[in-house]
């Protein structure tokens, strides 16, 4: 793939109509009429269903790919090379379709992707034909949403490594402006949000945008904090000689440099003037890339119309994979309910339903609908794993050691065929390596850190998957890769959470590592 930099000014009648044109779309979108029709399209790289038009649902898919062909280019990866899995994503008309999937979430939010024990998946509200095509240098909303989490899904799942924050989303940012039209690709467009935010606003020092995470800055400095990070990836990004400062950057972080002192040495410039040189950088010309995709082959892209009960469900039931709230349970499983109870011979409905039962309602129903589905067909990959996983769960909350057990060992059969029929699917790796920490005498085993291993190839993005693929390093004493697998967690903006854990297990992994070569020199 060929591209050329070009350079752009920012008009500053930009910055006032992007919020106007945005409002009035909008409007008129809120005004058009719903028509659910569920589609379902499959690429190389991406499973996307839409209750939208389908000529539009291809263009996007096609976007898609070839966005994905811009990452790759230019990260210098194989341009044929594909994922271990593909990314699924949902698009919708508007803010109660994603409601639907994660309710309470504000109207502000036009996209959200999530990788859970359970799923991997990005849903956004789609854009119409009238949106497609924006004037020069506005912010894209739905593709920037997108690109900007695809980036985040890529770089996990081509470079885990423990970069700082600012890096993670100044990343995201710089690639999710990149506007795809047909065959015209240009990435590293400036953002008039963040632009307006920098000219106007009082800026962080540049040590803590670059020393410290997210939780770190008070939030009402966030925006400022994802602003002054893409504008810092951006002027690295922007010229070849700085290109190069950030890759020796990346790679001294990597390895565990401190974040400022490793922009020092890559830059040669302390913090005052890295911030000078920024603030020059942002009064005059931004670069962006303009690639040229001819070398891109069109991708295949096939569509197929989804059952009427994906209209009712389609939604609801990503929502179930992922996991829900505990405060939601209630009302969830009711809707589900009542929607399934519409649709008795309806794959789709069924298992939904099922797995809503066993995970909130009534397990023994669950178990005995996905005991139908899988009579009616022994393949059905997704109720088998289910099955299993509802065994492990009852088992879970058994608190006799011997009815636990035998949960457990029940759940082998479904574990092993849903594994025969698909053995990349990380959901069942994951299920089977649960498993075997009450039934190996030794956990892990080879057999088991294997899958644990697999589950983390598959699913590199799933927080759970790594913490448990460091357990099972850690047991083994393998210190140097359950460091590696759990480093990159450590500062993830999007789960604090789990960066507290992974930043405590690290610390454990250290203290480990260092009495057991204290042990063995003694």
């Amino acid at each position: 793939m060929r591209f050329n930099t070009h350079w752009t000014r920012r008009p500053r009648w930009a910055l006032l109509l992007t919020a106007a044109c945005a409002a009035v779309v909008c409007a008129l979108l809120g005004a058009a009429p719903a028509q659910a029709r569920w589609l379902r399209a499959e690429s190389p790289k991406f499973i996307v269903f839409s209750d939208g038009d389908e000529m539009r649902l291809r263009e996007q898919v096609q976007q898609l790919e070839m966005f994905d062909a811009v990452l790759r280019a230019a990260h210098q990866l194989d341009p044929k090379g594909l994922p271990p899995r593909k990314l699924t994503i949902y698009l919708v008309k508007d803010h109660a379709g994603l409601a639907r999937m994660w309710p309470g979430e504000p109207e502000r939010i036009s996209g959200l992707y999530n990788a859970s024990p359970g799923d991997i998946s990005a849903i956004a509200i789609r854009d119409s034909k009238e949106t497609t095509h924006r004037a020069a240098n506005q912010d894209t909303w739905e593709e920037s949403t997108l690109f900007h989490e695809y980036t985040h899904h890529f770089m996990l799942q081509n470079f885990p490594f423990g970069f700082p924050t600012w890096l993670i989303e100044g990343y995201a940012e710089y690639y999710g402006a990149t506007t795809v039209d047909g065959g015209h690709i240009e990435t590293g467009k400036f953002s008039a949000g963040r632009v307006y935010e920098l000219d106007g606003l009082p800026w962080l020092p540049m040590q803590d945008v670059l020393g410290k995470r997210l939780d770190q800055i008070p939030e009402k400095q966030w925006s400022m904090f994802y602003a002054q990070s893409w504008l810092l990836t951006h002027y690295l990004k922007s010229d070849p000689a700085r290109s190069r400062q950030l890759i020796a950057y990346m790679i001294d972080v990597g390895k565990g440099g401190d974040p400022v002192t490793a922009m020092q040495k890559a830059t040669g410039m302390d913090m005052v003037a890295l911030t000078q040189a920024l603030h020059g950088y942002l009064k005059g010309r931004l670069s962006f890339t303009v690639f040229n995709n001819k070398s891109v082959a069109t991708p295949e892209i096939a569509v197929s119309t989804m059952p009427a009960s994906a209209d009712a469900l389609l939604l609801e039931a990503e929502h179930v994979r992922h996991g829900v709230a505990r405060s939601e349970r209630d009302s969830v499983l009711k809707i589900v309910r009542e929607k399934a109870a519409g649709f008795p011979d309806d794959r789709l409905a069924q298992i939904t339903l099922a797995h809503a039962e066993i995970k909130m309602g009534d397990r023994k129903t669950g178990e005995a609908i996905l005991d139908r589905l899988i009579a009616k067909d022994p393949n059905d990959v997704e109720a088998l794993a289910l099955a299993g996983e509802s065994r492990l769960d009852a088992g879970d909350q058994e608190k006799d050691y011997d009815k636990t057990r035998a949960d457990y060992q029940a759940s082998q059969s479904f574990i092993a065929r849903a594994f025969k029929l698909d053995p990349n699917r990380y959901q069942t790796l994951s299920s089977y390596a649960r498993s075997r920490r009450m039934l190996d005498q030794t956990y892990p085993s080879d057999n088991t850190l294997e899958a644990l291993l697999a589950a983390l190839d598959f699913a590199p993005q799933v927080a759970q998957i790594r913490f448990e693929a460091a357990d099972g390093m850690m047991r083994r004493k393998r210190w140097a890769e359950a460091r590696s697998i759990i480093t990159p967690l450590a500062n993830d903006p999007h789960n604090p959470g789990g960066a507290r854990a992974a930043r405590d297990l690290l610390e454990r992994i250290n203290d480990e590592a260092a009495a057991e070569a204290k042990a063995k020199g003694g």
